[in-house]
C-alpha cells in the first residue's frame, strides 16, 4: 500500500471537526512509511529515522494526520503524552499499540494546521490504572512519577527538553504552527548570567539569571540598544526551565536582533523547590514585595556597575509566566503597580483558588472591585485547557469592560511548555512593541 492510496483511504476520517485519536488498522499506517522493507526491521526504521518523527500525513481541508511511531522490543504498555489528546484521565487515548510480531508501538491523531504539543513516551511494565480522581493529591503524585520516567523521541529531529516535572518532551506541530524564531547565523550574542538570591528573612535560595541583550553594555553605534537611555524589564518565571531547557538567551537574541521587539533586560526567577513554587507564585504578596523591593534593585544595581540600564519604571515592565507563573504575573501587576505596569500570562492559572468554584475566582474578582488601571495585559491560552481557558476569556472579558489593553490569543494546544515557547515571542512583541527610533514603543 503506498503513501498515496493511504492518504486517499483516510479521507473519509480527516474531516475538518475531527480531532483526536484515530482507530485505524496497522497496515495502513505503516504504510505511510514508503519502503519495501518488512515493518520492524532495521532498515525500515531507519527510513523512518530519515523521514523523522512524527509522521505526518495530509489529510483534505485544515485536518491532517499525525503517526506517532515508538521502538520498544520490551514493554508491556507504551503511553504517549501529547497534549490535548492524552490525559491522565483518558489513560485510554494515549495508550499505543503494537504491530504484532515487531517492536512497533504506534498511534495517530486528527490534528490541525497550527496545533503543536510537547510530547513523550512512558514505557511501562503494566497498562497504567490512576489510582484516584484526576486532581486528587495521589493521583497527581502519580502522575509526576509516571512523567519523570518518560522518554523522549529519539526519532525527532527538532530539540528536545525537559518540563518542569523533569517529563521528557519532544515537539510536533503542524504545518502553519508558530516555531520559535532562529537566531541568524554569526549575530552577535546576548548574556545570560545565573545567581543565586538570598531571599530576605526566609533563608530560602531561589536560582535566578538575568539576561542582557547584544551590546546593551557599550552599544556600539548601529546595534539595536544604540541611544536608549535605559531597557525595559521582563521578569519571568519557572527560569530554571527558561533558562537551561529551552535557551532563553538564544529566543531572546533572535527577537531582539530580528527587531521583533524592542530590546530588553531580562530577569528569569527559578523557585527552591516544587512546594515554595506553590507557596509563592499564586498570591504571596510576600514574595511579590521581596521581588520588588529586593531582587530587582540588587539586578539593577548591579548591572548599573556593568554599564547596562534597566528601568525601574513600571510602565517599562513586565511580569510573564507560564500556568501558576502566568497567574503571578497578573498579581504582580495587581500588588505592586508601583513596580510591575504589564503583564503576559501563558495559560494564566486565573481558576485560582478553587478549580471548581468559578464565583472565587481571585483575579476576576479583583477585576470587578478596583478602578480601572492603565498598563497591558496579553493573555495566551490553549483552546483546549477547559477551566483555564474559560477563566482567561473570563478576564479578558472583563478588562475589555474595563477598557484596558488586553490581548487574547487561544492556541490549538493544551497546557504545555512546547506551544508557550513558540509563542512567548509573540507575547512579548504584544505587551513590549517592536522597536521604534531610540525609545519604547507604546
Amino acid at each position: 500500500m503506498s503513501p498515496a492510496t493511504v492518504v486517499r483511504d483516510l479521507r473519509p476520517l480527516l474531516r475538518k471537526e475531527v480531532r483526536g485519536r484515530l482507530s485505524l488498522a496497522a497496515e495502513r499506517l505503516c504504510a505511510v512509511v514508503a519502503t519495501p522493507a518488512p515493518v520492524g526491521s532495521d532498515a525500515w526504521w531507519d527510513e523512518v529515522a530519515r523521514l523523522g518523527t512524527p509522521l505526518r500525513v495530509p489529510g483534505p481541508g485544515t485536518t491532517d494526520l499525525t503517526l506517532f511511531l515508538h521502538r520498544d522490543a520490551h514493554a508491556t504498555a507504551v503511553y504517549v503524552d501529547v497534549q490535548p489528546f492524552a490525559d491522565r484521565s483518558r489513560l485510554a487515548d494515549g495508550l499505543m499499540e503494537r504491530v504484532p510480531g515487531t517492536d512497533v508501538w504506534w498511534a495517530a491523531f486528527a490534528t490541525g494546521p497550527e496545533w503543536v504539543s510537547g510530547y513523550g513516551f512512558l514505557p511501562l511494565d503494566e497498562v497504567p490504572v490512576a489510582p484516584g480522581a484526576r486532581n486528587d493529591a495521589v493521583t497527581r503524585a502519580w502522575w509526576r512519577d509516571l512523567l519523570g520516567r518518560s522518554v523522549h523521541d529519539a526519532l525527532n529531529p527538532s530539540p528536545s527538553f525537559r518540563g518542569l516535572r523533569g517529563e521528557a518532551r519532544s515537539v510536533a506541530r503542524g504545518p502553519r504552527a508558530p516555531r520559535p524564531p532562529a537566531l541568524p547565523d554569526g549575530a552577535p550574542r546576548g548574556v545570560l548570567e545565573r545567581r543565586a538570591w538570598q531571599r530576605p528573612g526566609t533563608g530560602g535560595t531561589y536560582p535566578v539569571w538575568t539576561y542582557v541583550p547584544p551590546g546593551a553594555a557599550h552599544a556600539p553605534v548601529g546595534s539595536p540598544v544604540a541611544g536608549r537611555s535605559e531597557l525595559p524589564l521582563v521578569v519571568l518565571h519557572d527560569g530554571a526551565v527558561w533558562a537551561e531547557q529551552l535557551d532563553a538567551c538564544a529566543l531572546f537574541d533572535a527577537l531582539v536582533l530580528r527587531r521583533s521587539v524592542t530590546p530588553f533586560v531580562a530577569v528569569l526567577v527559578g523557585s527552591p523547590s516544587r512546594d515554595e513554587r506553590a507557596r509563592d507564585l499564586p498570591g504571596s504578596t510576600a514574595f511579590f514585595d521581596d521581588l520588588a523591593d529586593h531582587l530587582l534593585p540588587e539586578v539593577t544595581r548591579d548591572l548599573a556597575r556593568r554599564g547596562v540600564r534597566a528601568t525601574d519604571d513600571p510602565a517599562l515592565t513586565v511580569a510573564a509566566g507560564q500556568s501558576f507563573g502566568g497567574l503571578a504575573a497578573l498579581q504582580e501587576v495587581r500588588h505592586r503597580p508601583d513596580r510591575f505596569g504589564n503583564a503576559l500570562a501563558q495559560s494564566g492559572s486565573l481558576w485560582w483558588p478553587d478549580l471548581d468554584d468559578e464565583s472565587a475566582r481571585d483575579v476576576a474578582g479583583w477585576l470587578r472591585a478596583a478602578p480601572p488601571r492603565t498598563g497591558r495585559i496579553v493573555l495566551q491560552v490553549g483552546a483546549h485547557e477547559g477551566t483555564i481557558t474559560d477563566a482567561n476569556r473570563e478576564v479578558r472579558d472583563l478588562l475589555r469592560g474595563r477598557r484596558e489593553h488586553v490581548v487574547l490569543t487561544e492556541v490549538d494546544g493544551g497546557h504545555d511548555w512546547a506551544w508557550w515557547h513558540a509563542y512567548l515571542g509573540s507575547g512579548l512583541a504584544d505587551v513590549l512593541g517592536p522597536p521604534r527610533g531610540t525609545g519604547w514603543a507604546r
